[in-house]
Protein backbone atom coordinates (compact mmCIF):
# COMPACT_ATOMS: atom_id res chain seq x y z
CA UNK A 1 0.00 0.00 0.00
CA UNK A 2 1.16 3.67 -1.01
CA UNK A 3 2.75 5.42 1.83
CA UNK A 4 0.74 8.49 3.49
CA UNK A 5 2.81 11.43 3.92
CA UNK A 6 1.56 14.35 6.28
CA UNK A 7 2.36 17.80 7.01
CA UNK A 8 3.35 18.39 3.96
CA UNK A 9 5.50 21.36 5.08
CA UNK A 10 7.96 19.19 7.49
CA UNK A 11 11.30 18.34 6.28
CA UNK A 12 10.99 14.19 5.39
CA UNK A 13 12.48 12.14 8.61
CA UNK A 14 13.15 9.38 6.92
CA UNK A 15 14.27 10.56 3.20
CA UNK A 16 14.96 6.49 2.00
CA UNK A 17 11.20 5.51 3.36
CA UNK A 18 9.40 8.67 1.77
CA UNK A 19 7.68 9.46 5.19
CA UNK A 20 7.27 12.57 6.36
CA UNK A 21 6.62 12.74 9.84
CA UNK A 22 4.78 15.42 11.94
CA UNK A 23 6.44 16.46 15.44
CA UNK A 24 4.78 15.03 17.40
CA UNK A 25 4.47 11.61 16.42
CA UNK A 26 8.32 12.06 16.04
CA UNK A 27 8.89 12.41 19.94
CA UNK A 28 6.50 9.65 20.21
CA UNK A 29 8.36 7.42 17.63
CA UNK A 30 11.63 8.24 19.11
CA UNK A 31 10.61 6.90 22.23
CA UNK A 32 8.66 3.97 21.49
CA UNK A 33 10.55 2.65 18.32
CA UNK A 34 14.33 3.68 20.20
CA UNK A 35 13.32 1.83 24.22
CA UNK A 36 10.78 -0.18 23.34
CA UNK A 37 11.22 -4.10 22.77
CA UNK A 38 11.00 -4.74 18.94
CA UNK A 39 8.38 -6.85 19.44
CA UNK A 40 6.27 -4.18 21.10
CA UNK A 41 2.92 -4.04 19.11
CA UNK A 42 2.19 -0.25 17.12
CA UNK A 43 -0.20 1.63 18.83
CA UNK A 44 -3.22 2.62 17.43
CA UNK A 45 -2.86 6.48 17.23
CA UNK A 46 0.33 5.59 15.05
CA UNK A 47 -1.73 3.67 12.90
CA UNK A 48 -4.44 5.92 12.65
CA UNK A 49 -1.95 8.62 11.98
CA UNK A 50 0.12 6.89 9.62
CA UNK A 51 -2.96 5.23 7.71
CA UNK A 52 -2.08 1.71 6.59
CA UNK A 53 -0.66 -1.44 8.36
CA UNK A 54 2.29 -0.24 10.37
CA UNK A 55 4.19 -3.73 11.49
CA UNK A 56 6.80 -3.77 8.85
CA UNK A 57 6.84 -0.42 8.51
CA UNK A 58 7.61 -0.73 12.45
CA UNK A 59 10.92 -2.11 11.62
CA UNK A 60 11.98 -0.28 9.10
CA UNK A 61 11.56 2.83 10.75
CA UNK A 62 13.31 1.23 13.94
CA UNK A 63 16.40 0.17 11.73
CA UNK A 64 16.59 3.89 10.65
CA UNK A 65 16.40 5.35 14.09
CA UNK A 66 18.83 3.21 15.27
CA UNK A 67 21.24 3.91 12.55
CA UNK A 68 20.70 7.84 13.75
CA UNK A 69 21.63 6.38 17.33
CA UNK A 70 24.49 4.08 16.49
CA UNK A 71 27.69 5.11 17.98
CA UNK A 72 30.53 6.59 16.38
CA UNK A 73 33.45 4.25 15.00
CA UNK A 74 35.69 3.65 18.12
CA UNK A 75 39.26 5.07 17.89
CA UNK A 76 42.65 3.86 18.97
CA UNK A 77 44.40 5.35 21.84
CA UNK A 78 47.83 5.04 23.65
CA UNK A 79 46.73 2.44 26.36
CA UNK A 80 45.76 0.31 23.12
CA UNK A 81 49.15 0.06 21.58
CA UNK A 82 50.33 -0.49 24.92
CA UNK A 83 49.04 -3.75 24.96
CA UNK A 84 51.87 -5.14 22.89
CA UNK A 85 53.69 -4.46 25.74
CA UNK A 86 52.21 -6.76 28.73
CA UNK A 87 54.00 -9.92 29.57
CA UNK A 88 52.91 -13.23 28.98
CA UNK A 89 49.93 -14.41 26.62
CA UNK A 90 47.25 -14.79 28.53
CA UNK A 91 47.67 -11.00 29.97
CA UNK A 92 48.20 -9.85 26.34
CA UNK A 93 45.28 -11.84 25.43
CA UNK A 94 42.94 -10.90 27.63
CA UNK A 95 43.79 -7.21 26.72
CA UNK A 96 43.43 -8.16 22.99
CA UNK A 97 39.88 -9.22 23.42
CA UNK A 98 38.77 -6.76 26.18
CA UNK A 99 39.90 -3.71 24.58
CA UNK A 100 41.15 -4.09 20.81
CA UNK A 101 39.26 -6.78 19.17
CA UNK A 102 35.76 -4.94 19.60
CA UNK A 103 37.04 -1.93 17.78
CA UNK A 104 38.72 -3.69 15.13
CA UNK A 105 35.13 -5.89 14.88
CA UNK A 106 33.83 -2.29 14.84
CA UNK A 107 35.21 -1.01 11.77
CA UNK A 108 35.51 -4.20 10.01
CA UNK A 109 31.61 -4.41 9.62
CA UNK A 110 31.58 -0.75 9.31
CA UNK A 111 33.79 -0.62 6.16
CA UNK A 112 32.68 -3.90 4.54
CA UNK A 113 29.56 -2.88 2.67
CA UNK A 114 31.53 0.00 0.98
CA UNK A 115 34.48 -2.71 0.28
CA UNK A 116 32.11 -4.63 -1.21
CA UNK A 117 30.99 -2.33 -3.23
CA UNK A 118 34.30 -1.19 -4.17
CA UNK A 119 35.72 -4.70 -5.35
CA UNK A 120 32.05 -5.68 -6.97
CA UNK A 121 32.12 -8.69 -4.41
CA UNK A 122 30.52 -9.44 -1.08
CA UNK A 123 33.73 -8.87 1.66
CA UNK A 124 33.23 -10.91 4.59
CA UNK A 125 35.08 -9.46 7.97
CA UNK A 126 37.57 -11.91 9.52
CA UNK A 127 38.91 -10.66 12.91
CA UNK A 128 42.41 -12.38 13.95
CA UNK A 129 41.50 -15.08 17.36
CA UNK A 130 45.33 -16.01 17.58
CA UNK A 131 43.63 -19.32 18.87
CA UNK A 132 46.92 -21.27 18.13
CA UNK A 133 49.19 -19.69 20.68
CA UNK A 134 50.04 -21.45 23.22
CA UNK A 135 53.44 -19.85 24.69
CA UNK A 136 54.53 -16.81 22.93
CA UNK A 137 51.74 -13.75 22.94
CA UNK A 138 51.24 -11.92 19.65
CA UNK A 139 53.14 -8.83 18.48
CA UNK A 140 50.13 -7.64 16.57
CA UNK A 141 46.56 -8.31 16.04
CA UNK A 142 44.05 -6.94 13.06
CA UNK A 143 41.06 -7.47 11.19
CA UNK A 144 40.67 -8.44 7.29
CA UNK A 145 38.25 -8.77 4.50
CA UNK A 146 38.04 -11.11 1.77
CA UNK A 147 35.62 -12.55 -0.36
CA UNK A 148 35.29 -15.83 1.24
CA UNK A 149 33.05 -16.31 4.01
CA UNK A 150 35.75 -19.16 5.40
CA UNK A 151 38.99 -17.18 5.94
CA UNK A 152 41.03 -14.40 4.32
CA UNK A 153 44.81 -16.25 4.41
CA UNK A 154 44.73 -18.17 0.65
CA UNK A 155 43.12 -14.92 -0.79
CA UNK A 156 43.66 -12.00 -1.79
CA UNK A 157 42.57 -9.41 1.42
CA UNK A 158 42.72 -5.93 2.99
CA UNK A 159 43.50 -5.91 6.36
CA UNK A 160 43.75 -3.48 8.96
CA UNK A 161 46.18 -4.20 12.00
CA UNK A 162 48.16 -3.14 15.26
CA UNK A 163 51.42 -3.34 16.29
CA UNK A 164 53.09 -2.00 18.87
CA UNK A 165 53.71 1.25 17.60
CA UNK A 166 51.79 1.90 14.59
CA UNK A 167 48.64 0.80 12.78
CA UNK A 168 48.97 -0.79 9.09
CA UNK A 169 46.07 -0.64 6.55
CA UNK A 170 47.12 -3.29 3.70
CA UNK A 171 46.40 -5.09 0.56
CA UNK A 172 48.03 -8.59 1.48
CA UNK A 173 48.52 -11.84 -0.46
CA UNK A 174 50.74 -14.05 2.17
CA UNK A 175 52.65 -17.61 2.33
CA UNK A 176 49.05 -19.21 1.66
CA UNK A 177 47.62 -17.68 -1.49
CA UNK A 178 48.86 -20.11 -4.33
CA UNK A 179 48.68 -18.06 -7.07
CA UNK A 180 51.64 -15.94 -6.29
CA UNK A 181 53.62 -16.34 -9.33
CA UNK A 182 50.44 -15.55 -11.52
CA UNK A 183 49.82 -12.44 -9.46
CA UNK A 184 53.76 -11.12 -9.51
CA UNK A 185 54.05 -11.65 -13.31
CA UNK A 186 50.78 -9.68 -13.87
CA UNK A 187 51.92 -6.72 -11.51
CA UNK A 188 55.39 -6.76 -13.41
CA UNK A 189 54.08 -6.40 -16.83
CA UNK A 190 51.73 -3.75 -15.52
CA UNK A 191 54.26 -2.19 -13.50
CA UNK A 192 54.66 1.15 -16.13
CA UNK A 193 50.48 1.63 -15.43
CA UNK A 194 50.14 0.84 -11.79
CA UNK A 195 53.10 2.05 -9.95
CA UNK A 196 52.36 5.93 -10.26
CA UNK A 197 49.13 5.31 -9.03
CA UNK A 198 50.76 4.48 -5.70
CA UNK A 199 51.81 7.33 -3.50
CA UNK A 200 55.62 7.14 -2.43
CA UNK A 201 54.96 7.34 1.38
CA UNK A 202 52.92 3.91 0.85
CA UNK A 203 55.21 1.05 1.99
CA UNK A 204 55.53 -2.47 0.60
CA UNK A 205 56.00 -5.53 3.17
CA UNK A 206 57.52 -9.11 1.95
CA UNK A 207 56.73 -10.87 5.20
CA UNK A 208 53.38 -9.91 7.60
CA UNK A 209 54.92 -11.23 10.18
CA UNK A 210 57.69 -8.92 10.51
CA UNK A 211 57.40 -4.69 10.94
CA UNK A 212 60.18 -3.88 8.33
CA UNK A 213 58.96 -2.04 5.37
CA UNK A 214 59.86 -0.32 2.47
CA UNK A 215 58.84 3.20 0.79
CA UNK A 216 57.68 3.13 -2.31
CA UNK A 217 59.22 6.16 -3.32
CA UNK A 218 62.73 4.36 -1.59
CA UNK A 219 61.85 1.58 -3.95
CA UNK A 220 61.24 2.73 -7.30
CA UNK A 221 60.50 0.81 -10.49
CA UNK A 222 63.60 -1.28 -10.03
CA UNK A 223 63.39 -1.91 -6.15
CA UNK A 224 59.17 -2.81 -7.01
CA UNK A 225 60.60 -5.47 -9.54
CA UNK A 226 62.59 -6.72 -7.66
CA UNK A 227 59.76 -7.60 -4.56
CA UNK A 228 57.90 -9.07 -7.25
CA UNK A 229 60.51 -10.96 -8.51
CA UNK A 230 61.37 -12.63 -5.15
CA UNK A 231 57.31 -13.40 -4.96
CA UNK A 232 57.32 -15.19 -8.26
CA UNK A 233 60.16 -17.47 -7.57
CA UNK A 234 60.18 -17.74 -3.95
CA UNK A 235 57.61 -20.44 -2.19
CA UNK A 236 57.06 -18.61 0.96
CA UNK A 237 57.24 -14.88 -0.29
CA UNK A 238 54.83 -12.74 0.34
CA UNK A 239 53.57 -9.26 -1.04
CA UNK A 240 51.54 -6.74 1.38
CA UNK A 241 51.37 -3.00 0.24
CA UNK A 242 49.40 -0.12 1.68
CA UNK A 243 49.34 2.90 4.87
CA UNK A 244 51.59 2.89 7.81
CA UNK A 245 49.85 5.39 10.57
CA UNK A 246 52.33 5.88 13.74
CA UNK A 247 50.61 4.91 17.00
CA UNK A 248 50.80 8.73 17.68
CA UNK A 249 49.36 9.88 14.55
CA UNK A 250 46.09 12.09 16.36
CA UNK A 251 43.77 10.36 13.78
CA UNK A 252 43.75 7.06 15.15
CA UNK A 253 41.93 8.65 17.64
CA UNK A 254 39.15 9.70 15.69
CA UNK A 255 37.73 6.53 14.58
CA UNK A 256 35.18 7.86 11.55
CA UNK A 257 38.23 9.65 10.30
CA UNK A 258 40.36 6.82 10.60
CA UNK A 259 37.61 4.98 8.99
CA UNK A 260 37.51 7.22 5.97
CA UNK A 261 41.74 7.11 5.58
CA UNK A 262 41.53 3.73 5.83
CA UNK A 263 38.58 3.54 2.81
CA UNK A 264 40.91 6.32 0.84
CA UNK A 265 43.67 3.63 1.07
CA UNK A 266 41.45 0.42 0.08
CA UNK A 267 40.66 2.67 -3.15
CA UNK A 268 44.25 3.23 -4.01
CA UNK A 269 44.97 -0.26 -3.51
CA UNK A 270 42.26 -1.42 -5.48
CA UNK A 271 43.51 -2.40 -8.74
CA UNK A 272 46.60 -4.82 -6.81
CA UNK A 273 42.96 -6.41 -5.46
CA UNK A 274 41.32 -7.34 -8.78
CA UNK A 275 44.88 -7.91 -10.30
CA UNK A 276 45.34 -10.41 -7.70
CA UNK A 277 41.63 -12.20 -8.21
CA UNK A 278 42.11 -12.24 -12.05
CA UNK A 279 45.17 -13.92 -11.24
CA UNK A 280 43.67 -16.74 -9.43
Amino acid sequence: MAQTKLWQQDAPIFPELNLYVGRSLLIEYFYSLIYASPWQPVTVSSHFYLGFPCQALCYDIKKSVMVVKEMSVKGFNSSDFEVFALEGLEPRMEALKENIRPKLQQIGETIAPDLSKLTGEEMFVHVAKHARRTVHPPDETWVAWSGHKRGYKSQPHFQVGLRRTQLFAMFAIIYEYPNKPEFAQNLMGQLDELLPELPPDFVVSKDHTQPEVHRIGDLGYDGMENVLKRLREVKKAEFLCGRIYDAKDPILQNGDQLVQGILETFRTLDPLYRLASFSR
